[in-house]
């Protein structure tokens, strides 16, 4: 490996240290999020769902790419997908003032990375 390399490695580095601050950021709201909901309430199960993607994704990515397991990938790619779908679906039930809507936005946008992330490591 030479010298020329180095940056380019702590600019990976730095850009998944701040996806990983990111999730983690958004993991913390859901949580709050999940918080407000009953047992028996049908959105639990869903962002419980949804922060174990999220979880999942971080450990991966604390993880050298060549260690990622190519079953953990294709099932985050899956998972991913599913919660890309569940996201895109609500956001188009929404009318544009909708206040959740810009938040909706920007988790697909993450989530988007996310998914390109992994087609690269397969």
């Amino acid at each position: 490996m030479s010298l020329a390399c180095i940056p380019l490695l702590a600019q990976t580095s730095l850009e998944i240290q701040e996806r990983i601050a990111a999730q983690q950021d958004l993991i913390r709201v859901l949580s709050k999020d999940l918080a407000r909901y009953t047992p028996a309430s049908p959105q639990g199960p869903q962002l419980r769902a949804f922060i174990d993607v999220l979880e999942e994704q971080s450990r991966l990515l604390q993880q050298p790419r060549e260690q990622w397991p190519a079953k953990t990938v294709q099932e985050q790619f899956k998972a991913i997908t599913m919660q890309l779908g569940n996201l895109r679906n609500q956001a188009a039930n929404y009318r544009p003032s909708h206040p959740e809507l810009s938040r909706i936005r920007v988790i697909i946008d993450l989530l988007d990375g996310e998914l390109r992330s992994l087609q690269h490591a397969k």
